[in-house]
Protein backbone atom coordinates (compact mmCIF):
# COMPACT_ATOMS: atom_id res chain seq x y z
CA UNK A 1 0.00 0.00 0.00
CA UNK A 2 1.38 3.39 -0.99
CA UNK A 3 1.26 5.86 1.89
CA UNK A 4 1.71 9.59 2.05
CA UNK A 5 3.09 9.62 5.53
CA UNK A 6 2.90 13.36 5.98
CA UNK A 7 -0.86 13.17 5.52
CA UNK A 8 -1.47 10.24 7.85
CA UNK A 9 -4.28 10.70 10.31
CA UNK A 10 -3.63 9.74 13.90
CA UNK A 11 -5.81 9.39 16.95
CA UNK A 12 -4.57 8.90 20.44
CA UNK A 13 -5.34 7.42 23.80
CA UNK A 14 -3.34 8.92 26.65
CA UNK A 15 -2.74 7.66 30.13
CA UNK A 16 -0.16 9.40 32.28
CA UNK A 17 1.63 7.34 34.89
CA UNK A 18 4.43 8.44 37.16
CA UNK A 19 6.94 6.05 38.68
CA UNK A 20 8.94 7.09 41.74
CA UNK A 21 12.41 5.54 41.70
CA UNK A 22 14.40 6.08 44.86
CA UNK A 23 16.82 4.45 47.23
CA UNK A 24 17.01 5.11 50.94
CA UNK A 25 14.67 7.41 52.89
CA UNK A 26 12.42 9.64 50.83
CA UNK A 27 13.40 13.29 50.62
CA UNK A 28 12.62 16.35 48.57
CA UNK A 29 15.67 15.53 46.45
CA UNK A 30 14.62 11.97 45.62
CA UNK A 31 14.93 11.03 41.95
CA UNK A 32 11.61 11.01 40.10
CA UNK A 33 11.25 9.37 36.69
CA UNK A 34 8.02 10.05 34.78
CA UNK A 35 6.84 8.08 31.76
CA UNK A 36 3.71 8.64 29.72
CA UNK A 37 2.00 5.42 28.60
CA UNK A 38 0.72 6.26 25.17
CA UNK A 39 -1.43 4.23 22.77
CA UNK A 40 -2.31 5.35 19.29
CA UNK A 41 -4.22 4.42 16.16
CA UNK A 42 -2.45 5.21 12.90
CA UNK A 43 -4.40 5.34 9.66
CA UNK A 44 -4.00 6.65 6.13
CA UNK A 45 -5.97 9.42 4.46
CA UNK A 46 -8.88 7.03 3.84
CA UNK A 47 -9.12 6.18 7.55
CA UNK A 48 -7.75 2.67 6.92
CA UNK A 49 -5.19 1.27 9.35
CA UNK A 50 -1.64 1.41 8.01
CA UNK A 51 0.24 -1.75 7.03
CA UNK A 52 1.89 -3.70 9.85
CA UNK A 53 5.46 -2.46 9.97
CA UNK A 54 8.05 -0.52 11.95
CA UNK A 55 7.60 3.26 11.87
CA UNK A 56 9.87 6.01 13.12
CA UNK A 57 7.78 8.35 15.26
CA UNK A 58 9.07 11.62 16.68
CA UNK A 59 7.01 12.87 19.63
CA UNK A 60 7.16 16.40 20.99
CA UNK A 61 5.36 18.39 23.70
CA UNK A 62 4.44 22.05 23.25
CA UNK A 63 2.89 24.77 25.43
CA UNK A 64 0.49 25.86 22.66
CA UNK A 65 -1.45 24.42 19.75
CA UNK A 66 0.74 25.83 16.94
CA UNK A 67 4.43 25.16 16.44
CA UNK A 68 4.82 28.63 14.93
CA UNK A 69 3.89 30.40 18.17
CA UNK A 70 4.37 27.78 20.91
CA UNK A 71 7.53 26.63 22.65
CA UNK A 72 8.79 23.08 22.21
CA UNK A 73 9.26 21.65 25.71
CA UNK A 74 10.52 18.14 24.94
CA UNK A 75 10.96 15.64 22.10
CA UNK A 76 12.20 12.12 21.40
CA UNK A 77 12.20 9.64 18.51
CA UNK A 78 11.28 5.96 18.80
CA UNK A 79 10.98 3.17 16.27
CA UNK A 80 7.66 1.47 16.95
CA UNK A 81 6.01 -1.61 15.49
CA UNK A 82 2.44 -0.80 14.41
CA UNK A 83 0.02 -3.73 14.15
CA UNK A 84 -3.44 -3.26 12.64
CA UNK A 85 -2.93 0.45 13.09
CA UNK A 86 -2.50 0.20 16.87
CA UNK A 87 0.69 0.76 18.82
CA UNK A 88 1.83 1.52 22.36
CA UNK A 89 4.86 3.38 23.61
CA UNK A 90 6.35 4.78 26.82
CA UNK A 91 7.07 8.45 26.19
CA UNK A 92 10.04 9.69 28.12
CA UNK A 93 11.76 6.31 28.07
CA UNK A 94 14.50 7.30 25.61
CA UNK A 95 14.70 10.99 26.48
CA UNK A 96 13.56 11.72 30.06
CA UNK A 97 11.17 14.60 30.64
CA UNK A 98 12.80 17.71 32.13
CA UNK A 99 11.89 18.68 35.68
CA UNK A 100 10.02 21.70 34.32
CA UNK A 101 7.34 19.41 32.84
CA UNK A 102 4.81 19.02 35.67
CA UNK A 103 1.76 17.97 33.57
CA UNK A 104 -0.23 20.37 35.74
CA UNK A 105 -0.81 22.75 32.80
CA UNK A 106 -2.19 22.02 29.31
CA UNK A 107 0.27 20.53 26.83
CA UNK A 108 -0.03 19.80 23.13
CA UNK A 109 1.42 16.79 21.38
CA UNK A 110 3.27 16.83 18.11
CA UNK A 111 3.88 13.63 16.12
CA UNK A 112 5.92 13.14 12.97
CA UNK A 113 5.92 9.81 11.12
CA UNK A 114 9.06 8.73 9.25
CA UNK A 115 10.35 12.30 9.17
CA UNK A 116 7.13 13.81 7.81
CA UNK A 117 5.30 16.96 8.82
CA UNK A 118 3.72 17.44 12.22
CA UNK A 119 0.33 15.72 12.26
CA UNK A 120 -2.54 17.95 13.28
CA UNK A 121 -6.26 17.91 14.01
CA UNK A 122 -8.20 20.78 12.45
CA UNK A 123 -4.92 22.59 11.86
CA UNK A 124 -3.74 22.35 15.46
CA UNK A 125 -1.41 20.18 17.49
CA UNK A 126 -3.20 17.58 19.56
CA UNK A 127 -4.63 18.73 22.88
CA UNK A 128 -3.81 15.95 25.32
CA UNK A 129 -7.05 16.48 27.26
CA UNK A 130 -9.13 15.28 24.28
CA UNK A 131 -7.09 12.29 23.14
CA UNK A 132 -8.79 9.62 25.24
CA UNK A 133 -12.25 10.36 23.84
CA UNK A 134 -10.91 10.48 20.29
CA UNK A 135 -9.16 7.13 20.56
CA UNK A 136 -12.20 5.39 22.03
CA UNK A 137 -14.27 6.52 19.03
CA UNK A 138 -11.90 4.51 16.81
CA UNK A 139 -11.35 1.39 18.87
CA UNK A 140 -13.09 -0.86 21.38
CA UNK A 141 -10.70 -2.94 23.47
CA UNK A 142 -8.24 -2.84 20.59
CA UNK A 143 -10.84 -3.79 17.93
CA UNK A 144 -11.06 -1.44 14.97
CA UNK A 145 -14.44 0.21 14.39
CA UNK A 146 -15.61 1.53 11.02
CA UNK A 147 -18.77 3.51 10.26
CA UNK A 148 -20.12 3.08 6.71
CA UNK A 149 -23.07 4.62 4.86
CA UNK A 150 -22.55 3.16 1.40
CA UNK A 151 -21.86 -0.25 -0.12
CA UNK A 152 -18.64 -1.56 1.34
CA UNK A 153 -16.31 -4.55 1.05
CA UNK A 154 -15.13 -5.37 4.55
CA UNK A 155 -11.33 -5.37 4.71
CA UNK A 156 -9.00 -7.58 6.71
CA UNK A 157 -8.42 -4.63 9.06
CA UNK A 158 -12.07 -4.17 10.10
CA UNK A 159 -13.50 -5.72 13.25
CA UNK A 160 -16.71 -3.83 14.02
CA UNK A 161 -18.92 -2.25 11.35
CA UNK A 162 -21.57 0.36 12.16
CA UNK A 163 -23.81 0.45 9.07
CA UNK A 164 -26.21 3.28 8.30
CA UNK A 165 -28.50 3.27 5.27
CA UNK A 166 -29.91 0.83 2.75
CA UNK A 167 -26.54 -0.60 1.80
CA UNK A 168 -24.80 -3.88 1.13
CA UNK A 169 -21.74 -5.23 2.90
CA UNK A 170 -19.53 -7.96 1.46
CA UNK A 171 -17.73 -10.18 3.95
CA UNK A 172 -14.05 -11.05 3.45
CA UNK A 173 -12.94 -14.58 2.65
CA UNK A 174 -13.63 -16.98 5.51
CA UNK A 175 -10.85 -19.24 4.21
CA UNK A 176 -8.25 -16.49 4.51
CA UNK A 177 -9.58 -15.32 7.90
CA UNK A 178 -9.90 -18.53 9.88
CA UNK A 179 -10.86 -17.76 13.49
CA UNK A 180 -11.52 -14.09 12.84
CA UNK A 181 -14.50 -12.44 14.54
CA UNK A 182 -16.65 -9.74 12.92
CA UNK A 183 -19.45 -7.71 14.48
CA UNK A 184 -21.92 -5.74 12.36
CA UNK A 185 -24.63 -3.43 13.69
CA UNK A 186 -27.38 -1.65 11.79
CA UNK A 187 -27.49 1.83 13.32
CA UNK A 188 -29.91 3.28 10.76
CA UNK A 189 -33.59 2.93 9.94
CA UNK A 190 -33.13 0.99 6.66
CA UNK A 191 -32.13 -2.57 5.90
CA UNK A 192 -28.50 -3.64 5.61
CA UNK A 193 -27.67 -6.73 3.55
CA UNK A 194 -24.65 -8.94 4.25
CA UNK A 195 -23.20 -11.18 1.55
CA UNK A 196 -20.20 -13.54 1.69
CA UNK A 197 -17.87 -13.91 -1.27
CA UNK A 198 -18.84 -16.39 -3.98
CA UNK A 199 -18.95 -20.01 -2.80
CA UNK A 200 -19.15 -19.19 0.91
CA UNK A 201 -22.10 -18.88 3.27
CA UNK A 202 -23.31 -17.15 6.42
CA UNK A 203 -24.67 -19.90 8.68
CA UNK A 204 -25.53 -21.98 5.57
CA UNK A 205 -27.26 -19.02 3.87
CA UNK A 206 -26.23 -17.02 0.82
CA UNK A 207 -27.01 -13.69 2.51
CA UNK A 208 -28.30 -12.09 5.71
CA UNK A 209 -30.49 -9.02 6.20
CA UNK A 210 -30.29 -6.75 9.25
CA UNK A 211 -33.74 -5.31 8.78
CA UNK A 212 -34.23 -3.13 11.82
CA UNK A 213 -32.32 -0.45 13.64
CA UNK A 214 -29.92 -1.87 16.26
CA UNK A 215 -29.99 -5.35 14.73
CA UNK A 216 -26.54 -6.77 15.48
CA UNK A 217 -24.76 -9.95 14.47
CA UNK A 218 -21.37 -11.39 15.35
CA UNK A 219 -19.69 -13.99 13.11
CA UNK A 220 -16.60 -16.13 13.35
CA UNK A 221 -14.85 -17.81 10.44
CA UNK A 222 -14.55 -21.60 10.74
CA UNK A 223 -11.97 -21.60 7.95
CA UNK A 224 -14.57 -22.30 5.24
CA UNK A 225 -17.64 -20.15 5.99
CA UNK A 226 -19.00 -17.61 8.47
CA UNK A 227 -21.01 -18.89 11.45
CA UNK A 228 -22.93 -17.05 14.17
CA UNK A 229 -21.56 -16.34 17.60
CA UNK A 230 -24.80 -14.72 18.77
Amino acid sequence: MNLRLKSLMITFCLMITFCLLRTGPFSANAQVTAHVSFSGFLSDGNDVAVEDDNYSLRFSLWDGDSETTANKLWEETQTIFVQRGIYAVELGSSNPFPNTLTFATPYYLGVQVNGGDLLKTNGSLLNLTSTWTAFRSKTSAGRIIRSVSQNYIISDKDDIILADGEIGLTLPSAIENNGRILTIKNIGAQSVSLTPISGQTIENSAFLILGQQNDTVTFVSDGQNWVYLN
